[in-house]
């Protein structure tokens, strides 16, 4: 299926409601982040990436975007920390563990699930990751802005090692939940809508209260 970026308001208003300021519409403008077929097909052979590899790095970034937007409505509000640390019950996690165990879930794929290296990310494996129980001590927006950002470069430098052959093989860091490359590249593109979503339905929560 062939993707034009005329297709797309460049603002998203059809996504978001929020106006977006000069800032946003500068970062999140799509003819900037959501490229076009032609430059796709130039950008993938320059890297020596197959289209279905390539196609899942297009959507990881454009993920990204929404993930980032919904921080920078946090940002916004007179008191971040407050939202941040917002649950929408007893024992649930606050929004700030959503983008937290969004960034290390890409830095546990990056470093010990798609190939085996050094994470410099490791102290906070434990606070994140699956099944950990969201504590209520509160990262700051900059550790969250910064810790999604270095997990999603070591995540894209890991995809880029990966050959288009072994798409279908099982990593050694996967052999127990038995998933190919390919599977895993498919879950990590879900996992963050999943949990970018219900960041946005516990902001929406606070801002009902407050």
């Amino acid at each position: 299926m062939t993707v034009k970026t005329a297709e797309y308001n460049s603002d998203l208003s059809d996504i978001i409601v929020r106006h977006f300021s000069e800032v946003d519409r500068e970062v999140y403008d799509l003819k900037k982040n959501f490229t076009t077929a032609s430059h796709f097909r130039a950008k993938r052979y320059s890297e020596n990436m197959s289209i279905q590899i390539a196609t899942l790095v297009e959507l990881l970034k454009f993920n990204r975007i929404m993930t980032l937007k919904t921080i920078d409505e946090i940002s916004s509000l007179t008191d971040p920390q407050s939202a941040l640390a917002f649950r929408p019950g007893p024992g649930r996690a606050h929004i700030a563990w959503q983008f937290m165990h969004t960034a290390i879930t890409e830095e546990l794929f990056a470093t010990d699930r798609l190939r085996k290296t050094d994470s410099k990310l490791s102290d906070l494996f434990s606070l994140y990751e699956k099944g950990s129980t969201a504590v209520d001590e509160i990262p700051s927006l900059n550790v969250i802005k910064n810790t999604l950002s270095q997990s999603r470069e070591n995540l894209l430098e890991t995809i880029q090692l990966i050959p288009e052959t072994d798409l279908e093989l099982v990593p050694a860091g996967l052999q127990e939940r038995g998933w190919s490359y390919e599977m895993a590249l498919k879950i990590l593109c879900w996992h963050e809508t999943h949990h970018q979503g219900q960041a946005h339905l516990t902001l929406n929560s606070w801002k009902a209260i407050h």
